[in-house]
């Protein structure tokens, strides 16, 4: 069975059963490596997030409706893990730090454009600040020949309460 025939067949279960809608999609993605958190909050500074969440060592925030500062109390520390959305919604930026040496902080950015190699679906998931409501992501799967339709990417698309 190929994406388009399993979406369909999907879509006969899903509304016989009230569950969320599947669509097909493409997802294009770019990484790059930097040695510095000043690197990466430069990264998200020129992002233009509309919506986002930072968490640093020793705090997080959330960012609504495009209010970014460029700067941040030192007393954050390093950040550690960020989650970006464009202002068209069409761009996710996925920031991690894994302690590689030389360049420890990992920073992506999907695109999600037209195209059939990917399953996608939009989730919520509980935020721990009660005020912000659900995180809503965009969840894509791919066909595994043996293991069936799995889980490979997820994109934040926003807060709930500020969709």
């Amino acid at each position: 069975m190929n994406l388009q025939q399993l979406t369909m067949a999907y879509g006969l279960v899903a509304g016989k059963n009230a569950l969320p809608g599947m669509e097909l999609g493409k997802l294009n993605s770019t990484s790059h490596r930097y040695h510095s958190s000043d690197n990466v909050l430069e990264q998200i500074v020129n992002f233009k997030p509309k919506q986002a969440w930072i968490t640093f060592q020793s705090t997080n925030i959330a960012i609504l409706n495009g209010d970014l500062l460029a700067t941040y109390p030192n007393d954050y520390g390093l950040i550690l893990a960020a989650e970006c959305v464009s202002e068209d919604g069409k761009q996710s930026l996925h920031i991690r730090y894994d302690g590689t040496e030389e360049s420890p902080w990992l920073v992506k950015i999907y695109e999600q454009g037209n195209g059939d190699e990917y399953l996608f679906d939009d989730v919520g998931l509980l935020a721990t600040t009660r005020s912000l409501g659900k995180l809503h992501y965009r969840r894509f799967w791919h066909i595994d020949a043996e293991l069936g339709a799995e889980p490979c990417f997820a994109c934040f698309t926003g807060f709930a309460e500020y969709h």
